[in-house]
């Protein structure tokens, strides 16, 4: 009778056991998961921010800022409720919001439909989907290490073209 009581408490405490070794592998995978979630700043809709913002992380801009942003070798995205007036410097720029001023992505700027852009933008791509907004000027930068194109062979400048062609 008592070893019957014993074994059934033995049997009771071992799932109680597993269950504490499930809340320790979850607890050990807390920390990932707050690392991944830190990755990203964020402005929210109802923040208005005037200055210079600096960024080591990606942001995400969905209130207004007045002033020069920039994201160091990360994603710079103005969300659809987002409104900057001033500069913006990243990697990729994603735009579905509002911009006036100069907008530079070092590799890429997407410019949704919902975008709105006034001023020049530069990068190495540019996206830009229909029905966004851009009134400004473009310039493609190209990278240096892209090798240039040879030229013709036989040819060797642009006026002996001229003449075989005349």
């Amino acid at each position: 009778m008592f070893k019957n009581k014993s074994n059934e408490r033995m049997e009771q405490s071992e799932p109680t056991i597993e269950v504490e070794a499930e809340d320790q592998e979850q607890e050990k995978e807390a920390p990932a998961q707050q690392i991944v979630t830190r990755s990203v700043s964020y402005v929210g809709p109802g923040l208005r921010l005037t200055g210079e913002i600096t960024a080591d992380e990606g942001l995400v801009i969905e209130g207004e800022v007045e002033g020069k942003i920039t994201s160091s070798d990360k994603h710079l995205t103005v969300g659809k409720k987002g409104r900057v007036k001033g500069d913006i410097i990243g990697n990729v720029v994603e735009v579905r919001g509002t911009i006036e001023g100069e907008v530079l992505g070092h590799e890429l700027v997407h410019l949704y439909s919902s975008a709105i852009v006034e001023g020049a933008i530069s990068c190495k791509r540019l996206v830009m989907d229909e029905g966004a907004e851009f009134n400004g000027s473009v310039n493609m930068n190209r990278d240096e290490a892209v090798p240039q194109k040879e030229p013709l062979k036989g040819v060797e400048s642009d006026d002996k073209l001229m003449k075989v062609a005349g």
